[in-house]
């Protein structure tokens, strides 16, 4: 179910609106508890498709933005050719040639966070908006194509974009205010969202990799396994990553519509089913990884007999 429907119905359900005649106050806070509970049942397991994450991205100079829905990095390849970080020493690994510029990748390191997970395409003006109603304020540091630096505050307008006044080539800092939604930053005629800054954060950071080595042929594809970090759920078209868990979302937000409608026993019923499919779902998540005990990869770092489900996400 896509986040519109699991809203539409859970209001539908407990009286407080019908589909076409749902009032912000009420669309606001069934957004806000959603995403709470969503939350909630991401952290309650260690869900498979949340540890097993599998990316492919690009780089032609050798520094790599990492995607921001990834939490932790598991492994690093570029074909069969597994990439360790600097501080991982393998005597079976020493690279011959580690003192070359370009050639056959074998290490990385993190370098200085980015504020962007790209820079804009062109010299534009950017804007701001919020996942939900919201006043903070984001502030943005950037350059123009002459290398004039500017300084912008801007108030947001909710789901309205608010835009700069000067245009951006190289975005050097961007922070807020602790707001109600996820803040969104987007090139203006383009629309490429250029970052995305969650809720309780008030700086926005990409992690980036620097390889030690240009790739020898570029652009060079590298291929990582993570953890996936909990992102909320942004638009009324996005679901949840999390099989299964749909129902458990319509029932967990009835519960909290039906405690701000003053019905606690309704609420309750509502809690108990919620909580009821959790405890199913994880409990044959269990069965399924326990079962799987035995099939592992055997080579744990993507070499070539590696068992891993390969699973890519594209154009990252």
């Amino acid at each position: 179910m896509t986040r519109k429907e699991i809203i539409t119905l859970a209001i539908q359900r407990t009286g407080h609106g019908q589909a076409d005649k749902i009032g912000n106050e009420t669309l606001d806070i069934a957004l806000n508890e959603l995403n709470l509970l969503y939350e909630r049942i991401w952290r309650v397991y260690a869900w498979r498709e949340v540890r097993n994450l599998h990316v492919s991205v690009t780089t032609s100079t050798g520094t790599v933005v990492i995607p921001n829905y990834i939490d932790r990095i598991m492994s690093v390849r570029q074909d069969s050719n597994p990439i360790y970080p600097v501080n991982v020493f393998r005597i079976n690994h020493i690279d011959p040639d580690w003192k070359d510029s370009t050639g056959t990748v074998t290490n990385f390191h993190y370098s200085e966070d980015s504020p962007v997970s790209s820079q804009p395409s062109v010299a534009d003006r950017l804007k701001v908006v919020s996942s939900v109603a919201d006043t903070g304020k984001v502030l943005i540091r950037f350059e123009d194509a002459s290398g004039n630096e500017s300084v912008e505050e801007l108030t947001l307008n909710g789901t309205t974009p608010v835009l700069t006044t000067g245009t951006a080539t190289t975005v050097r800092h961007i922070s807020k205010d602790q707001t109600s939604g996820w803040v969104t930053v987007k090139e203006n005629a383009a629309e490429t969202t250029i970052a995305i800054v969650p809720a309780t954060h008030t700086l926005s950071q990409y992690r980036q990799l620097q390889l030690l080595k240009a790739p020898a042929t570029t652009p060079a594809t590298l291929h990582i396994h993570a953890t996936r970090k909990f992102q909320p759920l942004m638009s009324d078209t996005e679901s949840s990553v999390i099989s299964g868990i749909d129902s458990a979302l319509v029932e967990g937000l009835s519960a909290a519509l039906w405690r701000w409608k003053g019905d606690e026993q309704a609420a309750q019923s509502s809690d108990a089913r919620a909580m009821g499919t959790v405890q199913l779902l994880t409990h044959a998540a269990e069965d399924i990884d326990n079962d799987e005990v035995g099939i592992m990869p055997v080579s744990g770092h993507f070499g070539t007999n590696s068992t891993y489900p390969n699973i890519t996400v594209t154009g990252v």
